[in-house]
């Protein structure tokens, strides 16, 4: 994938992280920060995240926050474009990170 006549690619996925009812579980605000301090993108490009908002998904017991990930080039263009929901409400120990998305090592 590339930019499209140098504009960047909005990525639409589906699966863990990437629908409301299917977020990422961080549990407090000390997780969130976590979650974006060490978050590292898989294919290497500097990434900036952003929160969007919150929402409260039909069928899911938590509000979510909405949050932006965009990822650039050498040159500081923007590239691609990811949307993410995160959960700061469920318990968990261990924070999972999305497909295309780890943990800085």
């Amino acid at each position: 994938m590339s930019m499209q006549n140098n504009k960047p690619i909005i990525i639409e996925k589906t699966g863990y992280g990437y629908e409301a009812t299917n977020p990422v579980k961080v549990f407090t605000i000390l997780g969130v920060n976590q979650f974006f301090d060490n978050i590292k993108y898989d294919k290497g490009e500097v990434i900036h995240c952003h929160r969007l908002g919150s929402k409260h998904p039909i069928n899911y017991p938590h509000i979510v926050d909405r949050w932006e990930i965009l990822t650039f080039n050498n040159e500081e263009k923007v590239l691609y474009i990811y949307t993410i929901y995160i959960d700061m409400y469920e318990k968990t120990k261990d924070i999972t990170y999305p497909q295309d998305f780890s943990m800085k090592k």
